[in-house]
Parts: structure tokens; sequence; C-alpha cells
């Protein structure tokens, strides 16, 4: 039966190019399409962000229980056809109603991805190993983001909603590659054959609650996040329409290109930061992960804040990027540091619940943080979603001692 599949860390890896690829093919020049073509205010941005995060926060749990009760790789197959499908809507009708619809058909298939992966990656082969592919994965992502930047840019040079369509498509193909090679040969399905559906779902959520309860410092975790979440929904979609609109882009290249230029030098930096961490943190030891993630949330802060308050293109781009690097530093290092406490069990149900903190975070600050921007100016958004993550720096302070 598993003759035709490829071993699970070379299908992880692959996983992680694709979705590189695809994904910043589609995002690159996203806001630009969102601001430009489709006209939409900074409300509005949020607004997006904010049905897409609602989606989220509704049915992460349940999609992540479905992963530990049936399959993990049939989950992802399922996340990857409706995250296509979502990012080739928004990108074919740059109307605001249908790109609400394409931010619930993303968002679900996020759902059913998110926590699955991971969950997968780790039964298939172990918890180190697991944690050191979490940090190779961002490495060939950043490095495999430099074409989908570049495709992105010629793509959107014809029309800015066809790298979002093009985008979609590799998260097809990417389906169907799965459906031919992912193996799952270690899973065990969580679920009592002789309970009903709901019955199943119910017993796994009250599993993952009683992992929790046993492990406070999950409860701890769960904060961070939705701190990072409340704050990140800023950054997210209004740093494009900040350059452009607030601080002013040179002439010298379109907006088009200069966001091309700037996601290419933030994932060459990302590249090189990774492999610096992966030579000096273990991602086993708690206090130096905690230490590490306390560093960059306390960098993150001075950044975003920095980048709020800038004046001059030159510095908002030494800010904004050095946003992007802590950001995507933050995740490895956070995932690596969640997995060690979790039982296979349960471990997708619990990433589920991690990741809809992360959710209700920014559906709470994303709307606020919005109707600030739409009455007083995007500058002191970016300050106050700074600000926000200054108890994210105490939790950390607090786990290291317990």
């Amino acid at each position: 039966m598993f003759q035709s599949k490829l071993p699970a860390a070379r299908v992880y890896l692959i996983f992680v190019a694709v979705t590189a690829l695809s994904f910043s093919t589609f995002a690159t020049l996203s806001s630009i399409y969102r601001f430009q073509t489709a006209g939409l205010n900074p409300f509005q941005l949020i607004l997006i962000g904010t049905v897409l995060e609602l989606t989220v926060f509704l049915f992460e749990v349940p999609t992540g229980i479905v992963a530990d009760l049936y399959s993990r790789r049939r989950s992802v197959i399922i996340g990857m056809l409706l995250i296509g499908l979502g990012f080739m809507l928004e990108g074919a009708v740059p109307l605001f109603t249908f790109m609400l619809l394409a931010q619930v058909i993303w968002g679900l298939g996020a759902t059913f991805e998110s926590g699955a992966v991971e969950a997968w990656i780790s039964d298939e082969t172990s918890e180190k190993e697991a944690a050191g592919l979490f940090l190779r994965a961002t490495q060939i992502s950043s490095l495999v983001s430099f074409i989908g930047i570049g495709l992105s840019v010629v793509l959107g040079s014809f029309y800015l909603g066809l790298p979002m369509i093009v985008g979609g498509t590799g998260y097809f193909l990417l389906a169907a590659f799965l459906f031919l090679k992912m193996p799952e040969k270690h899973f065990q399905p969580s679920r009592n054959i002789n309970h009903n559906l709901w019955q199943n779902i119910s017993e796994s959520f009250k599993a993952g609650l009683n992992v929790a309860k046993r492990k406070p410092q999950l409860y701890t975790l769960f904060i961070i996040t939705t701190i990072l979440g409340a704050s990140s929904e800023t950054f997210d979609r209004l740093n494009e329409a900040h350059l452009i609109a607030d601080i002013g882009m040179p002439s010298l290249f379109s907006p088009a290109i200069w966001f091309g230029l700037i996601s290419g030098g933030s994932s060459l930096i990302i590249l090189l930061v990774i492999e610096r961490v992966r030579n000096r943190v273990d991602t086993q030891n708690h206090l130096a992960v905690s230490r590490a993630l306390l560093t960059i949330n306390a960098l993150l802060t001075i950044a975003v804040i920095g980048f709020g308050l800038a004046g001059s293109f030159a510095l908002a781009l030494v800010f904004y990027m050095s946003a992007v690097m802590l950001r995507s530093l933050n995740r490895p290092l956070f995932m690596a540091w969640l997995n060690q406490k979790l039982e296979p069990q349960t471990r997708a149900t619990v990433m589920s619940m991690n990741a809809q903190m992360d959710a209700l975070g920014q559906i709470a600050g994303g709307p606020l943080l919005g109707l600030i921007a739409k009455a007083y100016g995007m500058p002191i958004t970016f300050v106050l979603a700074g600000f926000i993550l200054l108890p994210a720096s105490w939790l950390y302070l607090r786990t290291r001692r317990s």
C-alpha cells in the first residue's frame, strides 16, 4: 500500500516549498490589489482579515478534532483544495462581497491544514526530528519565496489579481501530489467505533482540554498566541497601505516592483538568520527556546512601534523588514516549544486550539485597530499594535521562571 509513497520528511519539505511558492505568489501584491484595484479603505482591509480569522475561530477546533479522529492526511488535502479555491475567487472578482466570501473559503481550508500537518509530521518522524524540520522549513520557505515574489511581480504587471489566481492553482496541484505521495503509516485514530461523530468530537475536545489542565504552561502559550494575534492583524493588513499612503514610496520603481524587492530582501534575511538559530538554539530545551522567544518579542515590539513612527521611507523599510524577519523566526520556535508538551492522540486538537487563540486575538484586535486607523490614521495604529506585544514579554519571563 505504501510502496508509491515518499518518505514523510521529504513530503513535508515539498509541501513547505510548494505552499511557500504559491502563497508568496498570491500574497506579494495582494494588499496592493485590495488597496488599488478593489479600492478598499483601511477599515475594509482590516475587515477582510477579521472575516478570515472569524472563520478560523469557528472551525479551527472542529477540523483539528476531525484530523485526530479520522486522518491528518485527508484533512491536509481538503485544506489545500479549499485554500486554492479561496485564492482564485479573490483574484478573479475584485468586489468586496466576493472577497469576503473568498476569506471564508480560505479560512475554512486553513483550519483543515492548521495543526494537522504539524501533527502528521510529528507522528511520522519524532518530536526531535520534527523540531529540526520546522526550522528547516522556514529556510526553504524563505528561499522558495524568491521565485514566488518574482513570479508575482511579473504576473501583476498584466493584472494584479493574476498572481492570486496562479497561487491558488499551486494549492490545487499540491493537493493532487499529496493524494498520490503523502504517507500516513503511524496515525492511530482516537475515535471510539461505538460512538457517532459528535460523541467522538466531544470526547476528543475534552481530551485536549485535559492535556491543557495537566500542563498549565499550555494556557500561558495560548494567552501569548492571543496577544500576538491581536497585534499582528494591523501589521498584516495595513503595512502596504501605510508605506504607500503615509510614508510615500520613491518614484524609482512602481509600488509592485518595490514590494517585490522588499519581500525578496526580507526572505534573504530570514534565510540567513534561521541558519544561525538552527546552530545556536536547542529546540528541545525549554529555557533556550523561551529565552529566544523573549528576545524576539522584545525586538518585535520595537520594530512595530518604529514602523508606525518612521518619518522616512528608508527608516520605515528597516523597521518593516526587521518585523517581518522576527515574526518569521518566531513561528517555528514557538511551534517546536508547543510540540514539546503534547501527546500524539490529541496533538492536532491542541495545535488547533492554539491556532484558534491566534484567530481570537485577531478578531478582538483587528476591527478595533482598524476603526482607530480610519479615524486617526494608520501610524498611531502601528504604535498601539506594538504596545499590545508587551504583556507577551512578561509571560515569557514568567514561564522561564517556572
